[in-house]
């Protein structure tokens, strides 16, 4: 089976990184590694420690890079199968919902796909999210949120929502507490959909906001004066007029 290869491959290509560190911080270093090129808003100790990789060493890292897009195809969670079968082996209960079962469940759930936005508080890798994505006939136009209260599941998540395109908001906290009752790091994931004639090229990034920070950002409903924005409002997906003839296209 085609995904079983990748994810061997990638297995040794993380195992690779380093053999004198934990696979755990292995497998951490390449989400941060990989997040790095999607973040619009880096800070000063992202960018040294992006720079601060060895050459050696980035070249395997780029290696699981392009691995993992291989085996991100058709919604595909090579993070969460990874990280069950090598990192966790189930240890604090975290093994995740199988994936042909959140496929039935978003096939039982998603209805006539009129919904707007998708949510899962709990939400591990992202598999459910992604099995929603997969059975819906346009997910690019819906806001995916997430929340977990473990940072590595977190990362994974937004990974997932940005290799596949998909524009949302995913929290690391207490998902039974109310998110306007405590501080959460927040990761918001817009896309920008470049028209090129008739074709679309989807262009995903992320912003990241503190716990401090996010505070700003959810409001209590019950003490909210105005009404909350719509799906629309928010803007996640931004869409790019296509380029004139003879101008180059650059995405950065």
């Amino acid at each position: 089976m085609r995904s079983n290869r990748i994810l061997n491959d990638f297995t040794k290509a993380i195992y690779e990184l380093s053999p004198s560190k934990d696979l755990r911080d292995n497998f951490k270093d390449f989400l941060d590694f990989q997040l790095f090129f999607f973040c619009s808003n880096p800070s000063q100790n992202q960018i040294d420690w992006f720079n601060g990789q060895l050459k050696e060493r980035v070249v395997l890292l780029k290696n699981a890079m392009l691995l993992l897009g291989d085996g991100s195809e058709e919604y595909e969670d090579i993070l969460g199968e990874f990280f069950m079968r090598n990192v966790t082996m189930g240890k604090n209960g975290q093994y995740f919902t199988p994936e042909p079962v959140c496929r039935l469940m978003a096939k039982i759930t998603s209805g006539n796909d009129e919904g707007k936005t998708v949510d899962d508080c709990c939400c591990g890798s992202g598999r459910m999210l992604l099995a929603h994505a997969c059975n819906s006939k346009n997910p690019h136009s819906k806001t995916y949120y997430a929340n977990d209260i473990d940072l590595i599941c977190v990362k994974m998540c937004l990974l997932n929502l940005l290799l596949n395109s998909l524009s949302g908001v995913v929290t690391c906290g207490n998902g039974l507490v109310p998110i306007w009752d405590e501080g959460r790091e927040t990761f918001i994931v817009s896309v920008k959909r470049i028209d090129l004639g008739g074709k679309f090229m989807f262009y995903p990034q992320y912003s990241y906001y503190s716990s401090e920070e996010s505070q700003k950002l959810f409001i209590n409903p019950f003490k909210r004066k105005e009404e909350p924005p719509t799906v629309e409002q928010l803007n996640f997906t931004e869409i790019v007029n296509p380029i004139g003839r003879g101008e180059q296209l650059s995405l950065f």
